[in-house]
């Protein structure tokens, strides 16, 4: 009690100020660069160096600039900065509608060429819109062909997709267009082989022929074709002239010896059936002798026995 009767209790004020005295000490202390004198120490590890960083236009950039205000005839002292009111004074010369316009165009184009129903050539007033019906009738020449030509690339992408029945439909719809293809002919005879309709794939090649007789691929499809209804004398024919004009034709040569072994196979049949068939008529229209057959009684006989030998013992 006695120690305690002189110690007064410190006030909050004192305790701040002593606080704030410790935080200065602190910050002075940290100021302070201990080094050894005559020493170098080494760089704080994982320091970063303190880089200069520069703020505005190099002097390159002002140089540059002032060339250019030169040429064109300016005073470089006068140059005026960028301000923020010339900013919104371009907005009130801003055309909203065009920037639309440019916008709708940007989309469309995309648009266009994710879908991939960009125009390749741009053909004018005359080619038909493929979106409109129409009528065979109505359409000029130069339509016809454009039309016959993608329903000639629909076929073929239809071949390539194993969709035979449906490229048969548009190839048939392009020679409709244009019933003179000789090429579209040869591709609807190929996809008559696909679905085995081997009669109609023949009567295109005969077609296509007939327009162009050096149409190598009508030829070869139509003795596939005729192979395949053994007609293989018809068949040979035509791989005996497709080899003579295209030698190195490796399908080609690869049918022409299947077609013989079964031309050979066949004529083997038929010249065995053929003897066959003549022994057989021969054997039928042979002279043959009459022979007489003369029947006894036996009956009889043995009757005239039996009695012939009673009358004796009687």
């Amino acid at each position: 009690d006695d120690k305690r009767a002189g110690w007064e209790e410190p006030s909050l004020s004192d305790f701040l100020a002593d606080i704030n005295d410790k935080d200065a000490q602190l910050r002075l202390a940290g100021q302070v660069e201990r080094v050894v004198p005559g020493s170098k120490m080494p760089p704080v590890r994982n320091a970063r160096p303190v880089r200069n960083i520069q703020t505005g236009k190099s002097r390159v950039e002002e140089a540059k600039e002032a060339a250019k205000l030169a040429k064109e005839g300016k005073d470089p002292s006068k140059h005026q900065k960028y301000y923020s009111y010339e900013y919104f004074k371009e907005w009130d010369t801003f055309d909203v509608d065009k920037e639309i316009e440019r916008i709708e165009k940007e989309e469309k184009a995309k648009d266009e060429f994710k879908t991939f129903s960009k125009k390749a050539v741009d053909y004018g007033d005359e080619v038909h819109d493929p979106n409109k019906t129409y009528s065979i009738e109505m359409m000029s020449a130069l339509e016809k062909r454009h039309a016959a030509k993608r329903e000639k690339e629909k076929g073929n992408e239809c071949m390539k997709a194993g969709e035979i029945n449906a490229a048969v439909a548009y190839y048939t719809k392009a020679l409709e267009l244009v019933p003179g293809d000789h090429l579209v002919l040869g591709n609807r005879a190929q996809a008559y082989i696909g679905i085995r309709c081997y009669y109609q794939s023949e009567v295109d090649c005969d077609k296509a022929l007939a327009i162009d007789p050096a149409y190598f691929k009508a030829r070869y499809r139509r003795a596939v074709a005729k192979k395949e209804q053994h007609k293989y004398g018809e068949s040979l024919e035509d791989l005996t002239e497709l080899l003579r004009t295209n030698p190195e034709h490796t399908l080609g040569v690869k049918l022409l010896q299947e077609v013989e072994y079964k031309k050979k196979e066949k004529d083997d049949k038929e010249a065995k059936k053929a003897k066959e068939e003549s022994d057989r008529t021969q054997y039928e229209n042979a002279p043959r002798r009459k022979i007489m057959i003369q029947e006894t009684d036996d009956d009889d006989e043995e009757e005239d026995e039996e009695g012939g030998g009673g009358g004796g013992g009687g």
